[in-house]
C-alpha cells in the first residue's frame, strides 16, 4: 500500500478518533504521560501498541501523517488495537486510498472477531460506518459488515 503524504488539513472526524481513543485519558494527560514535547514518549514503553496508537492519533492531529502511518502499522503488528485499525483507515480515506482503507477494516473485522465486549463499542460501530461509507463510496453493493 503507498504512504500517506503529510497535509495541512485536518478533518472532523480526527478530532472525533481522538475522543474515542482517549477513554480513560485527557488529551493533556495523554501528552503528558507521552511526554510529546520532547518527542521520546516511545523510549519508556516502546512495544505498548494502545501507547503507541494514542501517539498515533495526536500525531494526525498535528497533522504528521507519515508518523502517524507508521505508529498505527507499528501497534497493528504488535496488538490488535482496534483504535489503530480505524485510526488507520481513516488516514488512508484522508489520502484518497479508500480501497486501502477499506482494506485496513477488513483485516480489522477478521482479526478482532473474538474480542469480547468489543460489538457494542462506540469505536466498533464509528469502524462499521466507516466501511459502509468506503464500500458505498466504492461501489461495491454487498457489505459483509
Amino acid at each position: 500500500m503507498p504512504g500517506v503524504q503529510d497535509s495541512g488539513e485536518v478533518i472532523p472526524e480526527v478530532k472525533k478518533m481522538l475522543s474515542i481513543m482517549q477513554g480513560e485519558m485527557t488529551r493533556g494527560e495523554i501528552q503528558e504521560k507521552l511526554g510529546l514535547k520532547d518527542e521520546k514518549c516511545l523510549e519508556h514503553h516502546p512495544e505498548n501498541a494502545m501507547v503507541m496508537t494514542k501517539y498515533a492519533g495526536l500525531m494526525m492531529e498535528k497533522k504528521e501523517f507519515q508518523k502517524a502511518e507508521i505508529l498505527f502499522k507499528k501497534a497493528i503488528n504488535i496488538q490488535d488495537i482496534p483504535n489503530a485499525y480505524y485510526g488507520l483507515a481513516l488516514l488512508y480515506r484522508m489520502a484518497g486510498q479508500l480501497e486501502a482503507a477499506r482494506q485496513v477494516l477488513e483485516t480489522f473485522f477478521t482479526s478482532t472477531a473474538n474480542i469480547k465486549g468489543l460489538e457494542g463499542s462506540p469505536i466498533h460501530q464509528e469502524t462499521k460506518n466507516l466501511y459502509r461509507e468506503l464500500s458505498t463510496a466504492l461501489g461495491i453493493q454487498k457489505q459483509s459488515h
